[in-house]
């Protein structure tokens, strides 16, 4: 007969542990149905000191990071491995924009990232995310590389919380294709220390009878794999920009896309759930506008000054161009009671033919470079976006009159915009130009051109951007913890998968410096396990 504990086949207590912690966060009955997989009696089928699950930029780095304090090392991969001829593994560091954060003064970068947190980062999570932020330079130049001059270097979106001025980041000399083949050479260096096992997603985790996780069960070629974990298993499998349940149940507003990798499907997130980890962080993202076409990663907004942005009823809604860049997505969710709607989901921007004439509108993301240095995308624009004004994935019209009635027939719009009130937006938008004075939203007289010469444009634009950052709940020496912040033994994670910094995406470049804090943090942490 079944304990109380267990009623209909669940665990309760399991249930319990694997509850999700936080704003926005996770109901633990969504993937929890029972504890991780108990250690198998059949022999393991491949074994090392730390295994990682997902080879990207934090599995690189937590990966090196073990093998150089002697341990060895297994990362598996859901992806299969490059071709000759084809880039088929795409981590979001090799698509990323490769800005690394670079932080002057630990204790005002503690400061900063904590108050973009609004307390959503314990304090002492961030005075490690800040102390190692600040040899991320050092780091990459071990391992090889090599970041652009200080007089490039960004600065962080919210100026009026301290330690703001500690705070910056620079871009890698080579982009995200260079970073990560930095990474991979420093891993194949290692190739003593370090197997990589391609086109093996992992599945779960594996705990013995002490709920010590000692190992993963993953597949290949469809059927399971059996790997231990002598000392530790380190979660570096990406967020869950394709998953859409999790996307639905778990961001502010949807639909959202991403540019993303597509093999980033919350796979790890689940594990750790399943495994009784807490979660926090579904409530940030790095948060910008992104077109959407299916089958492909969103496109990166790259639209002229000369253009707005309007919400469904065609209405501005926000203060373009000066807008903290990774937050844009925060904008364009909010609810309208009265109407029952998101009325910036989509949103639409509203350009004329000189600023279409400009090009370069939408970027796809980068796959990477293949050997020689020939790179690939995911997506080609053909010439003057002939084909996707064809298809009507760019709107164009010959008068804005027409182009809000081909806004409105557009079934994600809702047949909410009408042309009196996109025309009533526009030309009260030009005379603001003309004034130089931006009465609605105040946006930087600088950048305010008039979008006054047909044919007009529309791209229809979601929340989204480069990634999640929701995902297991980490303290400072990057292990994972339960519902009531115990350590999960033997387990950690770095990488978007449960990212350090909550609400806001405070800077350029916080994904890799997470990476490159807590790759490190996790490697070095995991090699002083005692093997169970």
């Amino acid at each position: 007969m079944a304990s109380k504990a267990e009623v209909n086949g669940v665990n309760r207590r399991a249930v319990l542990k694997g509850a999700v912690m936080g704003s926005g966060a996770l109901a633990a009955s969504a993937f929890l149905g029972e504890q991780a997989a108990a250690a198998p009696t059949k022999k393991w089928d491949m074994e090392a000191d730390v295994v990682c699950v997902g080879y990207g930029g934090a599995g690189a780095v937590a990966a090196i990071t073990a093998a150089d304090l002697g341990s060895s090392v297994i990362v598996i991969e859901k992806q299969p491995a490059d071709t000759d001829t084809e880039i088929r593994h795409t981590p979001n560091t090799r698509s990323s924009g490769a800005h690394v954060v670079c932080i002057s003064d630990a204790r005002q970068g503690a400061d900063y990232i904590y108050a973009a947190s609004f307390g959503r980062t314990p304090r002492e999570l961030c005075d490690v995310w800040a102390k190692y932020a600040t040899t991320n330079e050092e780091y990459i130049e071990k391992l090889g590389g090599k970041l652009t001059p200080p007089n490039t270097a960004f600065r962080g979106d919210y100026s009026m919380f301290p330690g703001w001025n500690a705070v910056s980041s620079r871009p890698f000399v080579g982009g995200g294709s260079g970073l990560f083949q930095m990474f991979d050479e420093n891993v194949r260096k290692r190739k003593d220390k370090i197997r990589v096992v391609y086109d093996t997603p992992g599945k779960e985790l594996v705990k013995d009878a002490n709920g010590v996780i000692v190992g993963v069960i993953a597949e290949h070629a469809g059927k399971p794999v059996h790997i231990r974990a002598r000392k530790a298993v380190v979660l570096t499998a990406g967020g869950f920009e394709w998953d859409e349940e999790m996307k639905m149940n778990f961001l502010h507003g949807y639909p959202a896309y991403f540019y993303g990798s597509l093999a980033n499907t919350g796979d790890g997130i689940r594990m750790a759930a399943k495994a009784g980890a807490a979660m926090w962080h579904f409530n940030s993202v790095f948060g910008q506008l992104t077109a959407h076409m299916p089958g492909y990663p969103g496109f990166k907004n790259n639209l002229p000054e000369r253009s707005i942005y309007v919400n469904k009823y065609g209405k501005r809604f926000f203060r373009e161009r000066t807008y903290p860049g990774n937050a844009l997505a925060i904008e364009a969710c909010v609810f309208d009671n009265a109407k029952g709607v998101f009325p910036a989901i989509p949103c639409w921007a509203i350009l004329d033919e000189p600023a279409f004439k400009r090009g370069s509108l939408l970027m796809s993301s980068s796959k990477g470079s293949l050997p020689g240095g020939k790179p690939q995308s995911f997506y080609t624009f053909s010439k003057d976006y002939a084909d996707e004004i064809k298809s009507g994935f760019i709107v164009k019209a010959d008068t804005i009159e027409e182009l809000a009635s081909k806004i409105a027939a557009d079934a994600e719009n809702g047949e909410l915009m009408t042309p009196e009130v996109l025309r009533a937006t526009l030309d009260r938008y030009n005379q603001f130009c003309e004034a130089k004075r931006d009465a609605d939203f105040d946006r930087t007289p600088s950048t305010m051109i008039a979008v006054n010469a047909a044919p007009y444009y529309a791209i229809k634009l979601y929340p989204g951007g480069a990634m999640t950052t929701g995902g297991p709940r980490k303290n400072p020496k990057a292990q994972v913890l339960d519902a009531f912040n115990n350590p999960i033994p033997h387990l950690y994670c770095a990488g978007e998968m449960g990212a350090s910094h909550g609400l806001l995406y405070p800077i350029p470049g916080c994904n890799i410096g997470d990476l490159l804090i807590f790759g490190r943090v996790a490697g070095e942490n995991a090699v002083k396990e005692i093997p169970a």
